[in-house]
């Protein structure tokens, strides 16, 4: 094994409790809670998104404009994403350590014209605490985004732990920050 190198799998994320109350085994309840989050965070803010039914460039969902959009350098702003969950404390100090799967790595690296972004969503323990129905529903959650664009090769060969800082909160206020930086035709 080598430096930043280690081996866990999807189940090892995951709480040992198999399955959900509702059937999911809890590693598959885990990824939709992501979808929810990143979902819940883009349409508060007005944006579409389109799932993609298919991993091959470690793309989970795009966030994209809902409308062309008129006097800006793209007009049609999107941003992809890998998402990730766990119910791992795997905050230290000021900062998050994911083990991150290389092919995972090594696509998102990619500099390709449409941003690409890690987003990990860590989730309480307790499946019946990651949404609270009160006067109001709380999703008991946050999500974590990481670029990796412009990341080093490395030579590792299963997976490499990412660095993501505790400050990389993924927001509403981020997201159309970075849609209208994109229209304005900057690199993220």
């Amino acid at each position: 094994m080598k430096e930043n190198e280690l081996i866990m799998t999807d189940t090892q994320m995951a709480p040992r409790n198999p399955r959900s109350k509702g059937g999911l085994p809890l590693s598959a309840q885990m990824e939709e809670f992501s979808y929810a989050y990143i979902h819940a965070v883009a349409s508060s803010v007005g944006y579409e998104l389109d799932e993609s039914h298919t991993d091959y460039q470690s793309i989970d969902v795009s966030v994209k404009s809902a409308k062309l959009l008129e006097n800006v350098s793209v007009p049609d702003p999107q941003i992809r994403f890998q998402l990730k969950s766990t119910t791992q404390n795997l905050i230290n100090g000021n900062s998050i350590s994911y083990p991150l799967e290389i092919k995972n790595y090594n696509d998102l690296r990619a500099k390709t014209k449409t941003p690409r972004v890690l987003l990990l969503v860590i989730l309480p323990d307790d499946p019946d605490e990651w949404i609270i129905h009160d006067d109001f529903t709380h999703l008991k959650t946050c999500g974590y985004f990481r670029f990796l664009r412009d990341e080093p090769e490395t030579t590792n060969s299963t997976s490499i732990n990412v660095t993501i800082p505790i400050d990389n909160v993924f927001t509403k206020d981020i997201l159309h920050d970075w849609m209208c930086r994109i229209a304005g035709g900057e690199t993220l």
